[in-house]
């Protein structure tokens, strides 16, 4: 084995190591936060972030729920599922991994180039499904939990955030 790839698993599973080691310290104190401000940006890049630590007693999201819509050129409305490639419903319970993929997808601005990527799959896909469709639109219903200082306050035991992506034309030749 080479020394540059020597170096580099070494400085992965160093990485690695110390996001699980240091990652347990709640976020409520000082060095909780100074370790997760530096190792945030990493987590987030191989989908272990999270806002949450193991001193919570409620995660912060209790459901997901994403769709597309497509508009053919006489304006008539369809309805797909957001899965790729078959457009099939996601359902929360079975594949609860791509929901936290659509949060990290739509939320954060650091995964712009994987939303476009998505943005142009679904282009392609509804594409080849309908030639007639014109546009789409993506509807996204994320179900957050309150905080408990905010339920005692009045607020609701969670909230639902309706938000739109689109609408996006339906652009090109297929892709064979």
């Amino acid at each position: 084995m080479s020394s540059n790839r020597k170096v580099i698993i070494i400085l992965f599973s160093t990485i690695i190591s110390a996001n699980m080691l240091l990652g347990i310290a709640p976020l409520s104190t000082n060095i909780g936060k100074s370790i997760s401000k530096r190792l945030d940006p990493i987590r987030w890049t191989i989908g272990l972030g999270q806002k949450w630590d193991m001193f919570h007693s409620i995660p912060t999201h209790h459901s997901l729920k994403i769709y597309l819509t497509a508009n053919d050129a006489s304006g008539k409305e369809h309805r797909y599922g957001a899965g790729l490639p078959s457009f099939k419903e996601i359902s929360p319970k079975k594949l609860i991994r791509y929901h936290y993929t659509f949060l990290r997808l739509f939320n954060d601005p650091l995964n712009e180039p994987f939303k476009k990527s998505y943005i142009e799959s679904v282009s392609q896909a509804l594409l080849k499904t309908d030639p007639r469709l014109r546009q789409f639109t993506i509807h996204f219903y994320h179900g957050r939990i309150n905080t408990l200082e905010s339920i005692r306050n009045g607020a609701d035991i969670s909230t639902t955030r309706t938000e739109k992506f689109g609408p996006y034309k339906i652009q090109g030749k297929m892709k064979r």
